[in-house]
């Protein structure tokens, strides 16, 4: 099956399927995200299970489009009983399938929801029809994700078999502590944030929509030099390009107020584009008092610059009103060494988890 045709088919098959919306483009826009919202919008009539307190980094639309619409992924959301299932098809063939994991009160009834969910028809003709048959089970809490592995090495029957169980962590900081940035515990960042003002920079914000091409290149350098310095093979910088797109597209909309309001900052340094970061409100429904910090980059040629444009970034966060801020996923030993600059009042555990699709029953 070529990549074409793996698209078609994959389309083809989520056109039959009631209350689900997809991308039946190639590439989104921003007529889709309103798409997303007022397919939701329909639903919020029906007993969905509430967001906890504090939402989960992934329990949020925007969230679901920057991390599962990027081109060229198919991505889908869809409603079961009481539970929202956003997810997309990737890959060469479009064989995987990356699920964001839903709320639930109980683990063990979302986990019976999920096999249901991925036993309907329409996915087992979609799983029937592809060769390298995976699922990357995403944002599964702590407790939940330990019990996930112990239900595996207990239970041999089933669809689904799990593969691989990695380990995340994501900080959760206090706004206002972090601006006060006070005491010996902050001592490091305040270091750094005083080696960049002692350099006599000068630092201007400015609106993304003059500044797109500018902002994109600094996202491409940032992921040369990063690739250079690490050692590593790939990164991933397609949320980062949706995070500009949009925040360029939204730049200016009468009727933001429909997205959740994100927030974006670009910074030139010296009369040159250095930082951009952007985030948004967490909570499918509503918003909440907690802000997802999504987009993080800065020019690494320049000292101290990525913990000035963060903390800048921040402080409009603050003054918007939010009192949390989740600053996503953390898996290096680099990165969390890094966040624990900003002293984080929370370290959440989840998990990703990687799971085959079965022939026969002997998973979980």
């Amino acid at each position: 099956m070529t990549d074409n045709s793996g698209a078609c088919f994959v389309r083809e098959v989520l056109s039959k399927a009631k209350d689900f919306w997809f991308l039946k483009r190639s590439k989104p826009e921003l007529s889709d995200l309103r798409d997303q919202y007022r397919f939701i919008g329909n639903i919020r009539g029906r007993r969905i299970k509430p967001s906890r307190e504090i939402p989960p980094y992934n329990y949020s639309i925007l969230h679901f489009y920057l991390y599962y619409c990027a081109p060229p992924d198919i991505p889908f959301i869809s409603v079961r009983n009481s539970t929202v299932f956003m997810g997309s098809f990737r890959g060469r063939h479009y064989d995987q399938l990356h699920l964001s994991m839903p709320e639930f009160e109980s683990f063990n009834t979302a986990l019976q929801d999920l096999k249901g969910f991925l036993s309907e028809d329409i996915f087992m003709e979609i799983f029937r029809n592809l060769k390298n048959r995976t699922i990357l089970l995403r944002d599964i809490p702590g407790t939940a994700g330990i019990l996930l592995h112990k239900r595996a090495e207990e239970k041999n029957n089933g669809r689904f078999q799990l593969s691989k169980l990695k380990e995340l962590n994501y900080n959760l900081y206090n706004l206002k502590k972090s601006m006060e940035n006070r005491g010996r515990e902050f001592s490091n960042l305040r270091w750094h944030l005083n080696s960049f003002k002692k350099e006599g920079h000068r630092v201007e914000a400015v609106p993304i929509h003059q500044y797109r091409e500018e902002v994109e290149h600094l996202i491409g350098q940032w992921r040369s030099e990063r690739l250079s310095s690490t050692n590593q093979s790939f990164f991933d910088i397609r949320s980062d390009k949706m995070a500009v797109a949009l925040a360029h597209d939204l730049d200016g909309e009468d009727n933001v107020q429909d997205f959740h309001t994100p927030i974006s900052r670009v910074l030139k340094v010296d009369g040159k584009v250095a930082a951009f970061n952007f985030g948004y409100p967490l909570g499918l429904f509503s918003e909440s008092n907690v802000f997802a910090h999504a987009v993080g980059i800065a020019d690494v040629k320049i000292p101290h610059l990525s913990e000035y444009a963060q903390m800048d970034f921040w402080k409009e966060v603050h003054d918007k009103g939010y009192l949390l801020i989740n600053d996503g996923p953390t898996w290096r030993t680099e990165l969390h060494r890094y966040k624990n600059k900003f002293r984080p009042e929370e370290r959440m555990r989840f998990y990703w988890a990687r799971m085959k699709i079965l022939n026969e029953n002997n998973g979980i």
